[in-house]
């Protein structure tokens, strides 16, 4: 606080002090100078520390006046003036309830939460629903606002920043639930296909089939993390694994129908030997 003195004389002052409404009559928090007060030369000013003071819990809410009370004396010819003046200064502060403050605080990020949660495009029903009731709890808390039910108000408020701050575990749930899902369905036919072929005798099916273990068995291992990341993994190599399955019987079924015509032409090759052996063997037995 300054004050600007437009006396002839030097002023001294003791105390300073503010008076609210909430407070007992007669009562101030003061600025005690008693010990060393301030003092202003004539026509002077001075810049007075700010007076600390607490707003009690049961203050009116809205416009309260308040009074500073300033003690003086002034520097007279013959030295100090044993008595004190005082001069009155009025204003008025608005006090806020503690709820309409917070209110205020946090309403602008929360709508910024809530804008920012129905941009993400959750496809977990679960999710879905509670950002709806996160806008109904909103809309709730600025009607009630408008209303200057503000402690109500503050409750909704919060109760829709609860809802979307729920919302993403929601939705990585539900994101987990469909890869686990994913990966058992996969697993399943991989395992279905290896069955398939377990008896490969070809050494490129044999190959394949190795193989089509392999990432099942790595399909398995990272199966049992479960985690989203884990049931990705899990999903990815059974599908390997299947693949590999697939090839590993192609490989067998072409290895098994070149067996066939190896064996054909083996059994042919005997056969036309066995018929020239014959026909020589007959040729000299007529000529002896």
């Amino acid at each position: 606080m300054i004050i600007q003195s437009s006396c002839n004389e030097e002023l001294e002052f003791p105390s300073i002090g503010i008076h609210f409404p909430w407070m007992q009559n007669g009562s101030y928090y003061r600025l005690d100078l008693a010990d060393n007060p301030a003092r202003i030369p004539r026509s002077g000013n001075i810049t007075f520390d700010p007076i600390g003071f607490n707003i009690a819990s049961n203050a009116p809410i809205g416009p309260n006046d308040y009074e500073i009370r300033v003690e003086y004396k002034e520097h007279q010819q013959y030295g100090w003036d044993n008595n004190t003046s005082i001069i009155s200064i009025t204003g008025q502060i608005y006090v806020l309830d503690v709820s309409q403050k917070t209110y205020q605080n946090l309403i602008k990020s929360v709508q910024m939460d809530l804008i920012n949660a129905q941009a993400t495009n959750y496809e977990s029903p679960s999710a879905k629903s509670l950002i709806t009731q996160a806008l109904n709890e909103f809309n709730l808390a600025t009607s009630l606002s408008a209303q200057g039910e503000y402690s109500e108000a503050l409750n909704h408020l919060q109760n829709s920043t609860s809802l979307i701050m729920q919302a993403p575990e929601k939705e990585e749930e539900y994101n987990t639930n469909i890869w686990k899902e994913k990966a058992q369905g996969a697993m399943y036919t991989a395992n279905q296909k290896i069955d398939a072929v377990t008896n490969c005798e070809g050494p490129d099916s044999k190959s394949l089939l190795q193989k089509a273990h392999q990432m099942y068995t790595l399909s398995q291992n990272s199966y049992i993390e479960a985690t989203i990341e884990g049931y990705q993994t899990a999903y990815n190599s059974a599908n390997h694994a299947a693949s590999y399955a697939d090839q590993a019987k192609i490989a067998e079924e072409q290895y098994q129908k070149q067996k066939q015509i190896n064996m054909i032409i083996a059994g042919a090759t005997i056969i036309i030997v066995l018929g020239v052996a014959w026909r020589f063997f007959r040729t000299h037995r007529s000529i002896d």
